[in-house]
């Protein structure tokens, strides 16, 4: 495994020589995102429900639908918007394997 990064970065040194150097690319402005911490607690609140729930030995499909419920219930986006972002196949998927 160890070798293969090696192998890689070598062959990226090698096809990219010294035009490759980590850092701020020129011209590209660091864009800082402001996220208050009020709108993190309900996400952090929930994630960690969903966690003791999976520890807890409810079906995955279970919590994860539970936990999209909440997130849903004290809505602060548009349904459509968190309903697009539902993996629906691996929701299905966990709940026929559970």
């Amino acid at each position: 495994m160890r070798d293969s990064i090696v192998l890689d970065w070598l062959i990226i040194r090698r096809m990219c020589g010294n035009d490759f150097v980590p850092g701020e690319a020129e011209g590209v402005a660091a864009a800082t995102l402001h996220v208050s911490t009020r709108e993190l607690r309900k996400p952090a609140i929930v994630i960690a429900l969903v966690l003791a729930g999976f520890i807890a030995g409810v079906p995955p499909a279970m919590m994860a639908a539970i936990g999209a419920a909440l997130m849903l219930i004290t809505r602060t986006r548009n349904p459509r918007l968190v309903y697009d972002e539902v993996d629906w196949g691996l929701l299905v998927f966990l709940s026929i394997c559970s």
